[in-house]
């Protein structure tokens, strides 16, 4: 029955049975199993085994996939090689415990060989086959040489330097390399210059330390120095350099060590005044520049102060910091002494000091001289500090490092006008529109007027009104669609486009005036301005559609030019020489030259006293084409090589050219079919 609850895996059926049969053993592996083991099959299996089923176990255990019980029953089958198998097959993290297992078995089998086979395979020979062979030590000698591993060879020096063997255990830690045990080895006999020889050959700092303390001992100071130095013991070496005096090592050695060295060092070198300015030295680098200046001063070390001074801040005592400052004045090295200050946060003086010798202002300095946001500053002192530092990178041409401490200082107005002075267009532009204040957008837009290029540059003309809008500008944005009327005029003669932004103007300031925010003065003001505005948009379009009139009716296009003429007074915006260049134009277009001739006389006559030239209104080529018809030579102005001028220059008082009868009547007298 018990059998049968094997293949049915009954294993409550299975402990009745156990029970009948009196096999408590048997019921207690069962038992145990069950609690150990989740699988059913793992139960059965163990039932197997107490009922002498080994087969079945094996078959139950790999039904479950529990190598590691199919690996455990073959073991205690004895059939090893079978449990190797399987664990190399299907349960490789148990190969070497099972290797372990099976040389274990062979050593207590007397199996020596075989035992020394599966323990290295184990890889547990490094301790078990030394066990295992310590009575036989030809044997172990043998496996020794024939495993070439470091840690045995160790194992084996160390067994023949305790029996006394130097020179076997000599060899066998050159094997192991073992440098430190080599050279505890030479030492114990006397062969202290092999041992110092390879030291020096591998540098192991082990094997440099322990020789160091032998030559210590022997009083090899020098030798110990330097053994101690291999071995990177610094603090070692700073010992015996302090207590043999040997001063130079000292310095040079605390450098290596630790803080506490350097300290150590210095301490020992502030009694020798041959070497004051290492212990200066050396305190600086150990982090204690307070120490390190006040020692400098003591002992007038001034070339080691230059070195401290570099790295003074403001933790440093502030009367010791004001005597660096006033030696580095005192020998002319201003700027030094201004890094001194800045680095202790002495602002004041150091601003102070700038101003008074002309110290560069550099990016760097300027970092140190401004104030942290966090500081203990309170927020007055050091908006008042960034101001000066900014009006000294002013003075100093450093216009966008001035832009930085104003901005920093809230002073937007004064940086915008350190960027103004530097003429960076990109930045002026930038910082205007990150400002966003009106009195910034006027100042930019202001700016941007000054520029050569701003009437060719669309960007410019567009960003100029941009700007004078937002900066509620309306006055100096009327100016600026004026002044481009005039650009119109002067470079283009354009007085249609001309009109167009006078009438942009005159729109804008109509604005301005209904505006509920304009007070009584500023509308008479605006008022006075809109007139003057309206007058030149008139006489603008007045003349451009008599330039248009000419091919549609030129009699009463000459007749309008007769009258702009008349009407036409120094300052306004229409200029004489463009009407009389119109009128001699239209001449020639027809072959009318004599008229042409007599207009230009009129037009040089009332030209005259104005530093202006007809060259500025008409052409060479039309010069040369109307002389040449009439066969006149050509004017003195004429014969300079040049071409027609923009006339930038202001119109002066002019006279009426040839009255209205002259022009008809020269029309008429050369037969033209058109007819005046």
């Amino acid at each position: 029955m018990a059998r049968m609850c094997v293949n049915t895996c009954r294993l409550d059926v299975a402990r009745l049975c156990l029970g009948k049969m009196g096999n408590p053993m048997a019921a207690l592996m069962v038992r145990e199993a069950s609690a150990r083991e989740p699988e059913a099959e793992a139960h059965a299996g163990e039932l197997a085994i107490q009922l002498g089923m080994p087969a079945e176990a094996e078959r139950l255990f790999t039904q479950c996939g529990r190598w590691d019980l199919v690996i455990r029953l073959h073991q205690s089958l004895g059939q090893w090689d079978k449990a190797l198998r399987v664990a190399t097959s299907h349960n490789r993290i148990a190969l070497r415990a099972t290797h372990y297992a099976y040389a274990k078995e062979l050593e207590s089998m007397g199996k020596i060989e075989q035992a020394i086979e599966h323990y290295i395979q184990s890889e547990a020979y490094r301790f078990e086959v030394p066990r295992m062979l310590k009575s036989s030590p030809d044997m172990l000698e043998n496996f020794v040489n024939q495993q070439k591993d470091t840690s045995v060879y160790r194992w084996w020096a160390q067994t023949l330097e305790a029996q006394g063997k130097l020179d076997e255990a000599r060899t066998y830690y050159v094997q192991a390399k073992d440098y430190l045990s080599l050279v505890r080895v030479l030492c114990c006999l006397g062969r202290n210059e092999d041992a110092e020889t390879l030291c020096n050959e591998t540098g192991d700092p082990a094997a440099c330390y322990h020789l160091a303390r032998q030559m210590e001992a022997n009083g090899g100071i020098e030798q110990a120095i330097r053994l101690f130095t291999r071995a990177k013991a610094y603090s070692s070496a700073v010992r015996l350099c302090k207590e043999h005096n040997r001063y130079d090592h000292l310095y040079s050695l605390a450098q290596l060590g630790r803080v506490e060295d350097m300290l150590e060092a210095a301490t020992h070198l502030e009694s020798v005044p041959a070497y004051a300015n290492k212990a200066v030295l050396l305190f600086h680098k150990a982090g204690h520049s307070g120490r390190a200046v006040e020692l400098a001063f003591q002992t007038r070390q001034y070339s080691a102060l230059q070195t401290v001074a570099s790295s003074l801040d403001d933790k440093i005592d502030p009367t010791l910091l004001r005597r660096c400052a006033e030696f580095f004045t005192q020998n002319n090295q201003f700027d030094r002494a201004v890094d001194v200050l800045a680095a202790g946060k002495q602002y004041w003086d150091a601003l102070k000091l700038c101003a008074e010798y002309n110290v560069p202002i550099t990016d760097d300095l300027v970092d140190k001289l401004t104030p942290p946001p966090t500081g203990t500053l309170p927020d007055s002192e050091r908006t008042s500090i960034l101001i000066e530092l900014g009006e000294l990178c002013m003075s100093q041409g450093q216009y966008h490092s001035a832009c930085k401490q104003f901005t920093q200082a809230g002073s937007r107005i004064a940086a915008m006008k350190a960027l103004l002075r530097s003429g960076d267009t990109g930045k002026i532009i930038f910082f205007a529109n990150v400002s966003k204040q009106k009195e910034i957008y006027v100042m930019a837009a202001n700016y941007l007027q000054t520029l050569d290029d701003w009437r060719s540059n669309t960007d410019y003309m567009r960003t100029i009104v941009q700007f004078y809008t937002r900066g509620r500008a309306p006055e100096s944005l009327a100016s600026f669609y004026e002044a481009c009327a005039h650009a119109e005029i002067e470079e283009l003669g354009s007085y249609e486009k001309a009109t167009g932004a006078l009438t942009e103007a005159y729109k804008v300031l109509l604005k301005a005036i209904n505006s509920t925010t304009t007070n009584e003065a500023t509308e008479l003001r605006l008022q006075k301005r809109l007139t003057q505005i309206k007058n030149k948009a008139t006489m603008c379009k007045e003349f451009a559609e008599t330039q248009v009139l000419f091919s549609v009716d030129p009699l009463e296009a000459m007749r309008n030019c007769q009258a702009l003429l008349e009407n036409t007074e120094p300052g306004d915006i229409v200029r004489p020489g463009d009407i009389y260049a119109a009128m001699i134009r239209e001449f020639v277009s027809k072959g009318k030259y004599q008229p042409a001739l007599a207009c230009m006389q009129e037009m040089r006559e009332r030209l005259n006293g104005t530093n202006q030239s007809v060259l500025q209104y008409i052409d060479r080529n039309t010069l040369e084409t109307i002389h040449r018809a009439i066969n006149v030579p050509m004017p003195e102005e004429a014969k300079v090589p040049g071409s027609k001028a923009n006339g930038n220059e202001i119109i002066g008082p002019t006279e009426s050219p040839v009255s209205e009868d002259d022009i008809l009547d020269a029309s008429a007298s050369n037969g033209s079919d058109d007819g005046y």
